[in-house]
């Protein structure tokens, strides 16, 4: 399954509804820093891709046919679904620290992009520069450096 029917079926479990629901974007970055899964910026958008250790855990790439044609999509096992419930706490934590270090490491927020910093994205992007990195040497969140992407035309 997805990773969108886990948080689905996590969030199913809650016996509170004051409770914050689990999303994609707590989980997927701790796969990332964990390097079960890499990211690489295509069109536009960061795509998350298994890596061999993923393989290992039984999360894979599949293509699918949609209503657009085929695209591809990350699948979790049930052995991989149990990784993920096993590191849940760890998940949680390390989305905090996140959010946490994105609020202080991105003095740029809100701030209007210059023409060089537009030039230095450009580079960076086209280096294949990971969009972490991207979003620390900028300084902005890598959702705004996403956003400034698909607004400049560059993937």
């Amino acid at each position: 399954i997805p990773i969108s029917e886990i948080t689905k079926r996590l969030n199913d479990l809650k016996e509170d509804d004051s409770m914050k629901n689990i999303t994609h974007n707590m989980i997927t970055p701790w796969l990332i820093q964990a390097g079960i899964l890499y990211e690489k910026v295509v069109d536009g958008k960061a795509r998350k891709k298994p890596t061999e250790i993923a393989k290992g855990l039984g999360i894979t790439l599949e293509i699918r046919n949609g209503l657009n044609g085929p695209y591809s999509i990350v699948t979790y096992n049930i052995e991989a679904q149990h990784f993920i419930l096993d590191n849940l706490d760890a998940i949680l934590s390390y989305h905090q620290e996140m959010k946490k270090s994105e609020n202080e490491n991105s003095p740029n927020q809100y701030q209007p992009w210059t023409d060089e910093q537009n030039q230095q994205l450009i580079n960076m992007v086209s280096q294949n520069i990971p969009l972490a990195e991207i979003s620390s040497t900028l300084q902005r969140s890598q959702s705004a450096i996403l956003s400034h992407m698909n607004k400049l035309g560059i993937s």
